[in-house]
């Protein structure tokens, strides 16, 4: 896997997300866009095996979410309720991020590292994974570690685990 971000005065404001199979094989990409939101950002998820397009976009200053397989284009539109925030896709472990001091029980409060196992239940998260495992560098306030279902699937259309640990000092 590689990840790339694209900062603007330490504010992310695009990513790109390469899936590649252990012998190098593109499997898929994630493209995000933070301009508008970091824990809702717009995206395109492909998966190359199964030419299967998945987002969120903004239109009309709505959310969109789209599917796409082979051609045939299904939408439906998200609308976030005002009292609580809309997290989406790669959007989750920014909002996590910036959400820390009211997720961390006070016990952790002072540790270098949270671990946090969410189990989703809106659809929209659940097609990335129904159950993560997160791990955050609490002072630097970022994710190092990533285990869950990634959204691509396997020749047989499985869902594919992943294991991403985060290395920041490249």
């Amino acid at each position: 896997m590689k990840v790339i971000w694209y900062m603007l005065n330490d504010t992310l404001i695009k990513s790109f997300t390469e899936y590649l199979d252990p012998e190098g094989k593109k499997l898929g990409y994630l493209k995000g866009d933070y301009t508008q939101s970091l824990s809702a950002p717009a995206f395109t998820f492909f998966d190359d095996r199964q030419k299967l397009a998945q987002g969120l976009r903004r239109v009309n200053r709505r959310f969109e979410a789209f599917s796409q397989v082979n051609n045939k284009r299904q939408t439906s539109e998200i609308v976030s309720a005002s009292k609580n925030p809309l997290v989406a896709g790669p959007g989750l472990i920014y909002f996590v991020a910036q959400n820390m001091e009211s997720i961390i029980t006070p016990l952790s409060h002072g540790a270098e590292k949270a671990e946090f196992e969410v189990r989703l239940k809106s659809w929209w998260l659940w097609i990335f994974s129904p159950r993560l495992k997160l791990i955050y560098d609490v002072p630097h306030r970022r994710i190092i570690s990533f285990e869950g279902f990634a959204g691509l699937r396997d020749e047989d259309g499985d869902m594919m685990s992943v294991d991403i640990q985060y290395d920041y000092d490249l």
